[in-house]
């Protein structure tokens, strides 16, 4: 009986004035893949007939370019008349595409995630199948993900596939994705887990108000980085922290590195030494009451713990009157009299100090008087 079909089938494509092709891709039920050509007859009373008119076994992969040379092959096996034939056409078999969390260098310990996608399909429409090395190590099962920790000198090549639900359609194999498992060497000590590292700027004369800023540095990509100060967390951000620092002496910073569940070790600690900003004291000789005619010298004096050159400025009444550390008169008058401050700033750097405290100058005419009496 199926002999009789074939041979009807085959009488009504010679019969027929012309026919299209239509190919599909499927698998059987030992998961081989098969071509399903279907062939549409268009007869001279313009009626139409569809059946199914081979199916021939494929690749595991099947490109465009096999699809193409299996039919032709069956064409010319057959002689079917391609005189009649006006299209030829096929589904697209859809690509399965991999991809790998975290990116980046991945250390022992560490859980990794692989994707497996089908681009424009929905994830319930398929079952997965994965390879590792080219070997199967889980056959089409219901989850598009695939995770596990990962362990020291494991280095691997993945990839999958999938297979469509509905009509057990199977996608191409997905791109390869590499896994390589690091170990981290510090000083020549293997540990499992990386240290980042800290640097600061600026690295000296660090005065209250100042803004500083640190890096963690770690060898690889994809972390979410934390930021301890004083052994308190007070960031979750990128591996630079601005910080405003208000309070003098010692602070300290250290930072770890995070990708999904997995930390980093602690850095070493970091430790930002802050200074007040020093003040003035000014010195006044010989007195605070001179008479006029008298040689005053005013002394601006900065005390600071790390010896800094200053550049210094006088003002009198609020009006600058030198920018010599020593303000001296040779020859007091009255105009001279005033209250006097002064301050440093800081010899190729951005900081000045305090204003000083104000000293008052009295500047009299009685020594003027004595000597015309005399």
């Amino acid at each position: 009986m199926a002999e009789d079909l074939t041979q009807q089938l085959w009488k009504d494509i010679t019969d027929g004035a012309c026919f299209s092709l239509q190919s599909d891709e499927s698998t059987d039920g030992s998961d081989t893949a098969q071509l399903c050509v279907f062939i549409r007859m268009l007869f001279t009373d313009r009626t139409a007939e569809e059946e199914l008119l081979t199916m021939l076994p494929m690749k595991e992969d099947t490109r465009g370019e096999d699809i193409f040379q299996s039919c032709k092959d069956f064409i010319d096996e057959t002689q079917l008349p391609v005189c009649k034939l006006i299209s030829a056409t096929t589904d697209e078999r859809p690509k399965a595409v991999l991809t790998l969390q975290p990116d980046g260098q991945i250390f022992s310990g560490q859980e990794v995630t692989f994707t497996c996608e089908i681009r424009g399909h929905a994830d319930t429409e398929w079952m997965y199948n994965w390879n590792k090395d080219g070997v199967q190590i889980s056959s089409y099962t219901e989850s598009r993900k695939y995770s596990f920790t990962a362990v020291e000198s494991l280095s691997a090549k993945y990839t999958c596939s999938g297979r469509r639900r509905s009509d057990s359609q199977t996608s191409e194999t997905s791109n390869t994705a590499t896994l390589t498992v690091s170990e981290y060497h510090h000083h020549f000590i293997s540990t499992e887990k990386p240290k980042p590292t800290v640097r600061v700027n600026p690295q000296s004369s660090v005065y209250t108000g100042d803004r500083v800023t640190l890096n963690c540095n770690l060898l690889s990509n994809g972390w979410t980085f934390l930021w301890y100060k004083d052994r308190v967390q007070v960031a979750e951000d990128t591996n630079t922290l601005h910080d405003t620092v208000s309070n003098a002496g010692g602070t300290v910073y250290q930072c770890k590195a995070r990708r999904g569940n997995y930390d980093s070790e602690l850095s070493d600690t970091v430790t930002v030494t802050v200074r007040a900003l020093p003040k003035p004291v000014v010195s006044i000789n010989p007195d605070e009451q001179v008479y006029r005619g008298e040689t005053v010298t005013l002394r601006c004096d900065i005390q600071d713990e790390e010896d800094s050159d200053w550049i210094y400025s006088w003002n009198k009444d609020g009006s600058g009157v030198s920018s010599e550390q020593e303000y001296r008169i040779s020859s007091a008058e009255t105009s001279h009299a005033g209250k006097y401050t002064c301050r440093g700033r800081e010899r190729g750097g951005s900081h000045s100090s305090h204003t000083s405290d104000a000293v008052t100058l009295t500047v009299s005419g009685e020594c003027d008087h004595l000597l015309s009496t005399h």
